[in-house]
């Protein structure tokens, strides 16, 4: 998540509603277990927390750019680059532009799974 997020590795944002925190239990016991729901998710003791300071920082950015804003953008690049290496290659987008969103699949041109050596 974090890379979607555009923070460290490691750092993410997990919001669970209030009447479903009891079905969440975090994958390795915190020193604050028993202690509410955030306690036990805090702290495991064998980790490097430092790159969480930039989380707000993150939310702050992403409210400035708009989430609408960057997933347009995001498909309006993906259908360029995949239109511009399908004309290059000579070969074809798989799917239509309504059925991508950030990322789309082209077709390899025949010489990387032409291989007459093997034949």
């Amino acid at each position: 998540a974090h890379k979607w997020f555009l923070c460290p590795r490691g750092v993410a944002l997990m919001y669970v509603s209030p009447t479903s925190q009891h079905l969440i239990r975090p994958p390795i016991i915190s020193h604050g277990f028993g202690s509410g729901f955030v306690s036990q998710f805090i702290w495991d003791g064998a980790r490097d927390y430092s790159s969480c300071l930039v989380l707000m920082n993150a939310v702050r950015l992403w409210r400035w750019l708009g989430l609408d804003r960057v997933l347009r953008r995001n498909h309006e690049l993906c259908i360029d680059s995949a239109n511009l290496l399908a004309s290059r290659w000579e070969t074809s987008v798989a799917f239509g532009n309504e059925m991508v969103g950030a990322m789309s699949l082209v077709l390899l041109p025949s010489f990387c799974w032409d291989n007459k050596e093997t034949a």
